[in-house]
């Protein structure tokens, strides 16, 4: 929305904050959840388990963005 918009001023907006977003480390996760029916009432979810791992921290290459 805000790359449309005619003010000049929001495309340099918008550089700035695609410059941080590259200075920036980001991660990759491996999520994975196992839900368990709720004792008694096996449509409604109870508890889940639940695994969280990082994989790899990058950064983004310049322009990956567009």
């Amino acid at each position: 929305m805000l790359a449309a918009h005619p003010d000049p001023g929001a495309r340099a907006l918008l550089d700035r904050f695609e410059h941080h977003l590259n200075d920036q480390p980001w991660a990759v996760y491996e999520v994975k959840r196992a839900f368990r029916a709720e004792d008694g009432n096996p449509v409604n979810a109870g508890n889940a388990a639940h695994s969280l791992a990082r994989l790899a921290i990058v950064r983004r290459k310049s322009g990956a963005g567009r």
